[in-house]
């Protein structure tokens, strides 16, 4: 009897972007990336003690702020 090798499901896209993504995305340190976590208007959340940025708010969010100055 032959046994098949099970497909293996495509990997989901990440949904999230986690601290050191943005740091890397957006080249900066990890200080500046969790003040920016905690400052107001920034689309962070915070599951247990894991911050999280969804990708489509996170691109809106640069969207609105490209060419202008964000003080945290």
């Amino acid at each position: 009897m032959y046994r098949y090798a099970k497909e293996k499901a495509p990997k989901p896209e990440v949904a999230f972007y986690t601290p050191e993504d943005i740091m890397t995305i957006m080249q900066i340190s990890r200080t500046s990336v969790y003040k920016l976590f905690n400052s107001d208007g920034f689309p962070a959340i915070k599951i247990g003690g894991m911050y999280r940025v969804e990708k489509a708010q996170f691109d809106t969010w640069v969207k609105q702020y490209t060419g202008k100055e964000f003080l945290f």
